[in-house]
C-alpha cells in the first residue's frame, strides 16, 4: 500500500460504525478488550487507471487477539535469546523474526561470540497494524454489507482449517 494511503488508514480520526453515524476517533473507544464493534473508513483510489474503493476496518477485539499472539511470540523469542544455540531460520510468523543476531563488534570486526537481542523497533512497527484490515473493491454496495460479507469469508475459512 502506498505511504499516503497507509497514513490515511492508520489515522485514528474519521472512523464510523454505521453509515449515518458521526465520525469516531479511535482513541475515544472504551473497553477495547471486550469491544466487538467493527469500525470502518472508506475512500476511492485510482491507480493505473483502475478506480477502486478502499475500505479499511478496525476491530478492537481483533487488535486484542493480535496483541496476545505477539506477546506469546515475544516470550518464545526471549527464550531463544537466552539460549542462542536453538536459533534456526526465521519464517514469516516465527517468533524468531523479533530476534536479531550480530556476529561483529561495533568496530565491524568479526566477533567470536554472537550477540542475540530482541528487535523492539520491529515489534513496535508490527504492532501499529493490530486490529486493522484493508480491502479494495469496485462494488458500490453499502460498506457495512461489504464488511459483513468479508467477515463471513474469514469465519468460513477458519472453520475449514479446523
Amino acid at each position: 500500500m502506498k505511504q499516503h494511503l497507509k497514513e490515511w488508514a492508520l489515522d485514528p480520526s474519521g472512523w464510523r460504525t454505521k453509515a449515518s453515524d458521526e465520525p469516531i476517533h479511535l482513541t475515544a473507544i472504551k473497553d477495547v478488550q471486550n469491544n466487538k464493534e467493527t469500525y470502518y473508513k472508506e475512500r476511492w483510489i485510482k491507480e493505473n487507471d483502475l478506480e477502486q474503493r478502499l475500505l479499511v476496518t478496525f476491530s478492537p477485539k481483533y487488535k486484542h487477539y493480535q496483541e496476545t499472539i505477539r506477546k506469546r511470540q515475544i516470550e518464545r523469542a526471549l527464550k531463544k535469546v537466552d539460549h542462542p544455540s536453538s536459533l534456526k531460520k526465521k519464517r514469516a510468523n516465527d517468533p524468531l523474526r523479533f530476534v536479531t543476531v550480530k556476529h561483529a563488534t561495533t568496530d565491524g570486526e568479526t566477533a567470536e561470540n554472537m550477540q542475540v537481542t530482541l528487535d523492539e523497533s520491529l515489534i513496535e512497527k508490527e504492532a501499529q497494524y493490530d486490529g486493522f484490515y484493508g480491502m479494495c473493491t469496485n462494488l458500490t454496495s453499502d460498506p457495512l454489507a461489504l464488511i459483513r460479507v468479508n467477515q463471513q469469508r474469514g469465519k468460513s475459512k477458519s472453520a475449514s482449517e479446523l
